[in-house]
């Protein structure tokens, strides 16, 4: 048997089970559908919260305009100022990290993919060159084969002419 990765295809006279082979496929697609799919989902998780952070982000503006036209330096003030800063800062730097690490997340789900899907290719290559020298290494023996066939049978005929004169002779 050969080892691909968790599953491991029995290899027989001629190469790999297709089925095996397909099958392994058919799940490699799968995985890559849901993988997909979970993408997709966290993508549109990503734009609601992006949504979600217009609307903090416009609202932080409005009461940093307010207190903007109302400088004071009352420590009240000062502190809303400050936290508004902090806030701002803080979901800047979350919405910042948030993309980050989706995009990081989908790429190493498709070099996986591509991954395995390379090397199930070259599995499959590899069954399909053992295919072409196991039909050579056929195609010698039917040609060997009929080649001792043709021998077999000049000797058959061969014999049959001697056989014929020895009859011949010994009816005489």
């Amino acid at each position: 048997m050969v080892q691909c990765g968790v599953r491991q295809f029995r290899s027989r006279m001629f190469g790999y089970s297709r089925h095996l082979v397909d099958d392994e496929f058919a799940m490699i697609d799968r995985e890559h559908s849901d993988a997909q799919r979970r993408r997709d989902e966290l993508h549109s998780r990503i734009e609601s919260v992006v949504r979600e952070l217009d609307t903090a982000y416009s609202m932080l503006r409005e009461y940093e305009q307010l207190h903007a036209e109302n400088p004071s330096r009352e420590p009240i003030a000062c502190f809303v100022r400050y936290t508004l800063y902090v806030a701002t800062s803080k979901a800047r730097s979350i919405e910042e990290e948030g993309y980050r690490k989706a995009r990081s997340v989908a790429a190493r789900g498709e070099e996986k993919v591509m991954n395995r899907l390379l090397e199930l290719t070259g599995r499959n290559q590899e069954a399909l060159n053992r295919l072409k020298e196991v039909a050579a290494q056929a195609e010698n023996l039917v040609d060997a084969t009929l080649r001792e066939f043709a021998e077999f049978s000049e000797k058959l005929t061969s014999g049959q002419k001697i056989f014929k004169d020895w009859i011949r002779e010994a009816a005489l």
